[in-house]
């Protein structure tokens, strides 16, 4: 990974040893196992069960050495073929061991490049052999991503170096031909280059190490879970200095640093020194009352020279011709005040000083000292009336503000990043504001985000890093800096939600910086936090830009603001509706709606749906969240009995489906249906069915029944993930609307070919049985009968249950014969009455729902 750029003053260099233990035989990737006498099993929990040389288990040191060779030295065969030299990819450090080398990969990439077409083509020839490479790389690219993906399921290997290096030089290879598909191609869809998310699931090597240099958990769960960061990324921040390095993180959770929450109890506001013992400097909250009563914002002004001991501080408003200054702060840090509306003296002129250096507008030319606003000072801790006036207020400070300026320790702890020419590194500059505390809290998302032109203090001077990037790219950076930075750079930067990176104006209705829908909001939130939970709804108050003092005259409860934020949308994403949060409102009709914005859940658990953009028509009201889904209607389910088997099988349109329930749709206050008769439920489906059907029907024909190839690399086929659906009650219905109470959340999944073909004859079996209305029998023996009179017509059939795997939720395994299977299944069915009494009817596509 060392091709990959690294801060300037980078810490060690992390380093993966080369372990491979044979050449590779330059064989095709996917049968070298076999050729080597290994077998490898994935998606396994163990080693054991997952990895086997010669018919024994090898050792993990064993295993990740074979690996090596497999995936990283394979890959880089596979791809490159006899043009690359695999010993240019491995180098020895001053002490003589081996680790492998990507210094010399771009070399290699563009070489191989130059020979894979002839430039004296015509052009479309030139296109096609090019499309050809793309293809072919992209396809060896997935198979190596899922092979990876079956790995990390053994506890062993899911932290391996190997695995991670392998998955490094799998991202290089993908974004290089991104480049040739996107760029030299002219392609502009996505096509076949969707975005492999390698940084996601394979960089826990890294991670761990970031663990043990003392990042805090919330940190490293935010920069390696939060939009997807590629391995780069991570690679370069874990070469940063330690965030809050010589705090104690012993106690911190991926969702919390605990350090960085308020006590007010013991909490002190500190001075620039340890050693300064200055007076607190305060302003007559009565005076702020009045002018925040004329709906003006209090502002400060303070001499930056002289003593501390003699510092005056003088109340001003802002008429709105004033060019002040608004200061966004972390109060751990220590320029908050629990109990009262004063900072130290020492700090007051600091933070003037550093105002002072600002860049000047022509509102402020005049001014001998720049006035500023700071919330430590101009919002009252108390009379609650006058706090609760300033909070209608909160967005107007950065909004109205010529500058933000933001205070953050960790930043100001050192000069501005540099590189080796003298130059402003914009790269390292926003990895260190990612990764300090700023981007860390709930308040600060909305300072950074309201903000006309926004500075991050450094040690020796204070940044805009918007102009700065932009003069960045006006510059040819991948000629001075190399591709891999300007790559890096430019990832970083569309991730980059804290301020306005990019002019809002240019993006038009594209802007998915405009974080005023629910779904974006969330993405921005969900690893920030905030010490006081009812603040939560304030803060999304303000960037949503909705009336501040509908939410202040709120009790500051997190579940009533909460509610009355939810009330103010006019849509929400509908996939709300399958959202798997832990944590959601009491309220009737509110039900649906997520408790908080932040936590670590992912965006498809917390919205429900990865694509939010085409899914944002759902409308709260009153009694629930109204929608439009595909479903069926239960007509005579019992619940129940459903709850017990864990689900259930029904045909649609021809095709067999299998229903599979999941967890509670509500954990804490779950809707129980009545006990006793048959329940009117619905099933509410997240796609059509028939979509799902066809999507199989179409792709089922590339596996085969056997989970084995003769690579000696074993995997189950991916026979679909399940359509994501829920299950509740109907209570009413009305103009069309069906009202739910929503119950539990299930998945839906297209049975396999063998599978359809056993329930179909099943069905027949069971139709034939009614018709004839015969009653002299019990259920077991016309089963048998039934079976044996089918089998005798229909031998495919036979076949088929006797291979058959049993994985439907009518398990008969143990059962020796294929008749015994089959008799166990109709047996099932008449049990159940799957058949007298049809239990779904479909429901058209676009069916209202409003579910509570």
């Amino acid at each position: 990974m060392d091709h990959f750029p690294l801060p300037r003053f980078a810490s060690a260099q992390l380093k993966v040893p080369c372990i491979s233990r044979g050449d590779y035989d330059n064989g095709p990737f996917s049968s070298f196992p076999s050729r080597q006498n290994w077998e490898i099993t994935l998606y396994k929990s163990s080693l054991e069960e997952g990895v086997s040389h010669a018919g024994e288990t090898p050792s993990v040191q064993e295993t990740e050495a074979f690996l090596q060779t497999w995936l990283y030295f394979g890959t880089l065969f596979e791809i490159f073929g006899k043009n690359v030299n695999l010993l240019e990819f491995i180098a020895n450090d001053e002490g003589g061991n081996r680790f492998l080398s990507t210094v010399k990969l771009t070399k290699v990439m563009n070489d191989w490049l130059g020979q894979s077409f002839n430039a004296t083509d015509p052009k479309d020839v030139q296109h096609e052999a090019l499309l050809s490479l793309c293809i072919r790389v992209r396809s060896h690219l997935e198979e190596l991503y899922t092979t990876l993906g079956g790995l990390i399921s053994v506890p062993e290997l899911a932290d391996s170096r190997t695995v991670t290096s392998t998955a490094a030089l799998g991202e290089s290879l993908e974004k290089f031909v991104a480049v040739i598909y996107h760029k030299t191609l002219g392609i502009r869809d996505v096509g076949i280059m969707v975005d492999i998310l390698w940084g996601t699931h394979f960089s826990r090597w890294i991670t761990n190490h970031m663990k043990s240099l003392g990042w805090c958990p919330s940190s490293i769960t935010r920069v390696s879970k939060q939009h997807g960061p590629s391995i780069a990324q991570l690679h370069y921040y874990c070469h940063l200095p330690v965030p809050q390095g010589a705090k104690d993180h012993s106690h911190c959770t991926s969702d919390s640093c605990l350090t960085l929450r308020i006590d007010p109890s013991i909490y002190h506001t500190v001075h620039t020194s340890v050693s300064c013992d200055c007076p607190e400097l305060t302003l007559d909250v009565e005076k702020i009352g009045e002018i925040l009563g004329s709906k003006r914002l209090p502002l400060i002004e303070v001499s930056p020279n002289g003593e501390p001991a003699h510092a005056n501080i003088i109340l001003r408003e802002d008429d709105g011709n004033v060019g002040f200054v608004a200061i966004s702060h972390v109060w751990a840090d220590g320029l908050g005040n629990v109990r009262n509306n004063a900072l130290p003296a020492c700090s007051l002129q600091e933070i003037s000083r550093l105002v002072n250096e600002l860049p000047r507008s022509s509102l402020q030319q005049s001014e001998h000292c720049i006035p500023f606003w700071i919330d430590s000072v101009c919002v009252p801790v108390e009379p609650i009336h006058l706090k609760q006036l300033a909070l209608n207020y909160l967005r107007h400070p950065y909004v109205n503000a010529e500058h933000v300026l933001v205070l953050d320790e960790y930043l100001r702890s050192a000069d501005v990043p540099k590189d080796c020419d003298g130059d402003y590194d914009v790269l390292e500059i926003m990895a260190r504001v990612s990764c300090g505390n700023w981007s860390t809290r709930l308040w600060t998302m909305q300072e950074g985000r309201l903000a006309k032109r926004i500075w991050f203090q450094f040690k020796d001077k204070a940044i805009e890093l918007r102009a700065l990037y932009e003069a960045t790219l006006a510059k040819s950076i991948s000629s001075t800096k190399g591709e891999e930075y300007t790559e890096l750079l430019i990832d970083t930067a569309m991730k980059w939600r804290a301020t306005h990176l990019f002019d809002p104006a240019q993006l038009g209705d594209d802007n998915i910086y405009d974080l005023r829908s629910p779904s974006l909001l969330r993405d921005a939130f969900c690893f920030r936090s905030v010490s006081f939970p009812p603040d939560e709804a304030l803060c999304l108050f303000c960037m949503a830009g909705l009336d501040m003092e509908k939410i202040t005259s709120v009790p500051a409860s997190a579940p009533l603001r909460m509610k009355t934020f939810w009330s103010e949308m006019q849509s929400v994403p509908s996939g709300l509706l399958f959202s798997k949060c832990l944590q959601k409102l009491d309220e009737p009709g509110f039900r649906w709606a997520p408790l908080t914005f932040m936590g670590v859940l992912p965006p498809r658990h917390w919205a429900g749906v990865t694509k939010v953009e085409e899914n944002t028509d759902g409308t709260p009201t009153p009694r629930g969240l109204l929608a439009k889904f595909p479903g069926y209607i239960c007509s005579v389910l019992n619940w129940h009995l459903v709850k017990c088997l864990g689900g259930f099988t029904f045909c649609s349109g021809g095709t067999w489906f299998n229903l599979i329930l999941n967890k509670p749709w509500h954990e804490n206050s779950p809707y129980v249906p009545p006990a006793d008769g048959p329940q009117n439920m619905a099933i509410i489906f997240m796609e059509p069915l028939r979509a799902q059907a066809v999507q199989y029907s179409s792709e089922s024909s590339q596996y085969p029944i056997s989970d084995e190839n003769s690579d000696g690399v074993k995997n189950k086929p991916n026979w679909h993930d399940y359509t994501q659906a829920v299950i509740g009650c109907i209570t009413e219905e009305d103009a069309g609307t069906k009202y739910v109470k929503c119950i539990c959340h299930a998945g839906v999944k297209v049975m396999k070919p063998m599978e359809q073909l056993i329930f179909g004859a099943a069905l027949n079996c069971v139709l034939m049985a009614l018709s004839d209305e015969d009653e002299t029998y019990s259920p077991e023996q016309l089963a048998i009968q039934l079976t044996t009179a089918y089998f005798d017509k229909y031998p495919a059939v036979s076949i088929a249950c006797q291979s058959w795997d049993c994985e439907s939720c009518f398990d008969a395994e143990g059962r020796a014969t294929g008749e015994e299977r089959f008799a166990a299944l109709l047996n099932e069915m008449g049990m159940h009455s799957m058949v007298r009494n049809p239990i779904t009817v479909a429901v058209p596509e676009e069916q209202s729902w409003c579910v509570d």
